[in-house]
């Protein structure tokens, strides 16, 4: 029997291949949606294949890794890939069965936003602590100061708070006083 593999041609179906007229998912999509690691996603495949009879060459493949190794890889048309995800959560088996919804209807699925990345906030606060360092007449206080509320900007995490501070102690204590506090001392007015 002759295998023949080819990318479905809809932009909704990128991940899906046909094989003999009928679609299948990849083991590298079940991983994504199932967020598992792929190398269990391919333990549990050949488990299962196993256990149902099935030959493991018929529904293998590979692909090139972001090393330039080749890796296995596997292709399940979806009574196998139903079979897969029932021994998984609810919430993994119900994600499994909507996109291969999305895949018989030819729906595109609505692109994923790109995840916004933060930086850890420790290494914001130190980065912002040696910029602040550079500029002219600040004192240390209000270079931690500003460095504090840069990386809440950055971060969403004030590093004072988040250590109780909530204030510097002055380098200088010097205590000015008012006219009106001076007056008193010497009985006289402001």
């Amino acid at each position: 029997m002759t295998l023949t593999i080819k990318r479905a041609s809809t932009p909704a179906t990128e991940n899906a291949l046909t094989i003999a007229g009928g679609k299948t998912m990849s083991s590298r999509e079940i991983a994504e949606l199932t967020g598992k690691r792929h190398d269990h996603v391919i333990r549990d495949i050949e488990k299962m294949l196993a256990d149902v009879g099935e030959a493991v060459p018929k529904f293998g493949g590979s692909y090139v890794g972001a090393d330039n190794t080749t890796r296995p890889c596997y292709n399940l048309p979806r009574d196998l890939t139903y079979t897969l995800v029932a021994g998984y959560r609810a919430d993994l088996r119900l994600k499994i069965i909507r996109r291969w919804m999305e895949l018989e209807s030819g729906t595109v699925p609505a692109p994923k936003p790109p995840r916004k990345r933060r930086p850890a906030f420790d290494v914001a606060y130190r980065r912002l602590l040696s910029v602040a360092a550079t500029l002219p007449n600040f004192d240390e206080n209000q270079q931690r100061l500003m460095a504090a509320r840069g990386t809440h900007k950055l971060c969403g995490v004030n590093p004072l708070e988040l250590l109780g501070a909530v204030s510097l102690v002055a380098p200088d204590q010097v205590n000015y006083l008012t006219p009106t506090e001076l007056g008193k001392q010497f009985n006289i007015t402001g």
